[in-house]
């Protein structure tokens, strides 16, 4: 068992992550002691362990804290939420005035071009985020599109060494899945919404259309707040025919199977009402096609294009998930199946998925299939027997799944691709021989290899400034420049100055909240989700070590002991005092102090509980400027407490959110005059689509005001509030769409509309008189105070 433990560990620590498979969360522990100092490859791709299996609750925990930060007090989110804030940000007038200090001076700028010009993007451009489609133009193949979950379609002419993006102020830009039209490649479709239940997903608002490659895209009318189409999960056109005109459009979402014969403009529902992940025609036949179910493995097929549908016979149990199918080009009569079954099993059916049988051994165990399941088939295999299916890890099979080869490729060569798989698809021109080009897009983006037969397979990242990563944090040092991001499925990662030469740094699964030393651009902070094991750089963020240090001092042996911080939010707030740079905050259900984070010795670094539990998890904690007894503390549930004698073993806590709302506390800011003093502007944000989510008080939450009344801001989620460092009236809010200014204390506000994106903004911070904007989707931002 002990052999089988350290093979595994070994097997996921070369793709530059410890990424669990099998093993249990007390086996994960054991790693981290034996891991202990880490230091990732630049080529490396830090993973997150597995979502569902065996860590399910993880998952739970992820979709619950996600959900916390958008929902109403009472737990509901309208249905015409998205829609309705994206109206009222595209209605607000631009005003100059609230963006004054980081505008471009000089004549001749209209709001316009200088709103444009206020945001430079800095990538990651070599670290991407997830994607679930990709489109090779038929005959064009250095033209590529994708679609990213949170970052909208992007375009690529010159096979993938630099890409673009036209989508950025749609109103959704959650894409999921893409169709092209067989009969015009001018022609695509862009599916929004990823239905797939992962923790992090954006609900979606339709179907976008182009009829001129990508330059402009237009939402079907048809699918616009319409609730059957917020969870789009994959688009299917039928193939041309001789003498037929119009194509047949399937749309598989969470809400059933809907069908179109005149390109999206109207729509008519299928008798299959199921929750829906795939769907495909048959490549040689219009007639046919196969879909899948979410739930009870449900697989069906229909004769007469989509009209009606039939069950297929089966010999995996109701009590399987997902399943993603594959026609084999070759002989359409084979279609496979890859179900989220005992881990993960493939299935082969000769009837064109009528009916289905194992394939081979079966056993795939490509691990969360629900969440990441990817097939494909060699389209020149007259035996249907070559194919790949991938899931955490990609497999090839020669024998028609007998026997599976991992060719995620030699990460030690800088040649692997990134864990979790969701998209599988060939150069048109793919002939076995001469062409054996195949893309893949993961959770780090796309790769492509030339050789999909080759052993080993050699993968190439494609993430030329391709700015789709999934931040949920970051901050930076004014002195060196360097800034460190929290990521989704991406670990921490780390920016030098180059935005093609960012790096993975602390090697976890989702990377959290962070800290940067001000005083020494030496030392870093990181976290994991939940706010699970605590990270110390000291070299600038090239090695990293573990510091869950000691509850309270406490004897204790090993190395990283394991302090009970309790059950945190998925992305749990880790503050680092800035008064004091070897004292950091961290919040669970209790609220944590380190005193010592400094310590050589990581394993004696200590943590005391400060702040008993009140049955909500801490969800933002603010630190005073000049003041470090001074500290404020929100909840999920919309609690608010301070206290004025923090560095106190046990300090006194006051609660202070009289007529706040009673929701998830984004965050809390504290305004930096009267140093060392109590007496301050407090701020305080909230989730949820709705008015009210920005407040201030000035009398330490005896009366609060708020700054974000009916009609003054879009009524959507408000995730981060910072306040000018040359101007304590100048304050900046993320939001669920971008990022929106005021000049006067939130008397007013401003929302761009040109930059950076209509993205949630999970974190905004200071690095100097730099701002940066840490985004879910569409990587990261900066703007520069102009003197």
């Amino acid at each position: 068992m002990k052999k089988q433990i350290n093979r595994t560990i070994k097997a996921y620590v070369i793709r530059g992550a410890f990424y669990v498979v099998v093993i249990s969360i007390p086996l994960l522990l054991l790693a981290v002691v034996l891991l202990g100092t880490s230091s990732v490859p630049s080529n490396g791709f830090a993973q997150a362990r597995l979502k569902k299996e065996p860590d399910e609750q993880r998952q739970i925990a992820r979709e619950q804290w996600e959900r916390l930060r958008v929902q109403g007090e009472h737990g509901r989110i309208p249905r015409d939420a998205v829609r309705r804030a994206y109206e009222q940000k595209e209605a607000m007038p631009f005003r100059p005035e609230a963006w004054a200090e980081l505008l471009p001076k000089g004549p001749g700028f209209s709001p316009e071009q200088a709103e444009q010009l206020m945001w430079t993007p800095i990538g990651p451009g070599n670290i991407g985020g997830r994607l679930r489609s990709i489109i090779v133009h038929p005959t064009v193949p250095t033209t590529v599109w994708l679609g990213a979950v949170g970052g909208g379609v992007w375009k690529t002419v010159n096979g993938g060494g630099s890409w673009s993006t036209t989508t950025d102020f749609l109103s959704n830009i959650a894409v999921n899945c893409m169709a092209i039209d067989p009969t015009n490649s001018d022609v695509l479709y862009a599916g929004t919404g990823e239905g797939f239940f992962s923790g992090d997903v954006i609900r979606g608002n339709g179907i976008f259309k182009t009829t001129n490659g990508g330059s402009n895209w237009t939402q079907l009318a048809s699918t616009a707040n319409n609730q059957n189409f917020y969870w789009v999960n994959r688009l299917a056109i039928s193939p041309p025919a001789p003498g037929v005109l119009s194509q047949v459009l399937l749309a598989a979402t969470r809400a059933g199977m809907f069908r179109s014969t005149d390109g999206g403009a109207t729509w008519s529902q299928t008798p299959l009402g199921d929750v829906l992940d795939d769907v495909l025609f048959q490549p040689n036949d219009r007639t046919k096609c196969i879909a899948s179910a979410h739930y009870a493995g449900n697989t069906y097929y229909s004769t007469d294009q989509g009209l009606s549908w039939l069950p297929a016979s089966r010999p995996w149990p109701p009590s399987a998930g997902r399943v993603e199918l594959a026609y084999a080009r070759s002989n359409p009569a084979i279609v496979y199946a890859s179900v989220e079954y005992a881990g993960g099993k493939l299935y082969r059916s000769t009837d064109g998925g009528h009916s289905f049988a194992a394939a081979g051994s079966g056993l795939v165990a490509t691990g969360a299939s629900w969440y990441n399941n990817a097939l494909w088939i060699d389209p020149t295999d007259p035996n249907a027997n070559t194919l790949v299916v991938g899931g955490a890890v990609l497999y090839r099979s020669t024998d028609g799944g007998t026997s599976l080869t991992d060719i995620g490729g030699p990460c030690e060569l800088g040649l692997c691709t990134h864990l979790d798989n969701h998209a599988v698809v060939n150069d048109p021109g793919y002939n076995g021989n001469s062409n054996k080009k195949v893309y893949v897009g993961t959770d780090g983006g796309i790769f492509e290899t030339d050789d999909i037969l080759h052993n080993p397979t050699y993968w190439n990242s494609l993430n030329h400034m391709l700015g789709i990563t999934q931040f949920y944090a970051g901050c930076g040092t004014a002195s060196s420049g360097t800034i460190i991001g929290g990521t989704q499925d991406n670990g921490t990662v780390r920016y030098l100055g180059d935005p093609e030469g960012w790096r993975m740094t602390s090697p976890w699964g989702d990377g959290g909240y962070c800290g940067c030393d001000q005083a020494d651009p030496n030392y870093f902070y990181a976290e994991s989700q939940g706010g699970m094991y605590p990270h110390r750089s000291s070299d600038g963020g090239t090695t990293w070590q573990c510091i869950i240090g000691l509850s309270g001092c406490t004897t204790g042996t090993g190395n990283c002991p394991l302090v009970d911080f309790g059950s945190g939010n998925w992305i749990a707030p880790l503050i680092l005092d800035p008064n004091n740079d070897n004292r950091i905050f961290t919040g669970g259900l209790r609220l944590w102090r380190s005193d010592n984070v400094k310590q050589p010795d990581p394993t004696q670094v200590c943590w005391l509980p400060i702040k008993d539990s009140i049955g909500s998890n801490i969800s933002a904690i603010a630190v005073a400027p000049g003041n470090s007894d001074f500290v404020w503390v929100g909840y999920n549930n919309g609690q608010v407490y301070y206290t004025q004698n923090a560095t106190a073993t046990v300090p006194t806590w006051i609660q202070a959110n009289n007529g706040l709302p009673g929701r998830y506390c984004t965050r809390l800011t504290i305004s930096q005059t009267i140093p060392g003093g109590f007496s301050r502007t407090i701020y305080a944000t909230f989730g949820e689509f709705s008015d009210n989510n920005v407040w201030k008080t000035t009398n330490n939450g005896i009366t609060w005001t708020s700054i974000s009344p009916n009609g003054r801001l879009p009524q959507m989620p408000v995730y981060s509030l910072v306040i000018s460092p040359s101007n304590t009236n100048q304050l900046y809010i993320g939001t669920q769409m971008g990022v929106c200014a005021s000049s006067n204390g939130g008397d007013n506000w401003s929302c761009t509309n040109e930059g950076p994106a209509n993205t949630v903004v999970d974190e905004l911070f200071w690095m100097g008189s730099t701002l940066g904007a840490a985004t879910h989707g569409r990587s990261m931002f900066t703007a520069t105070i102009q003197q």
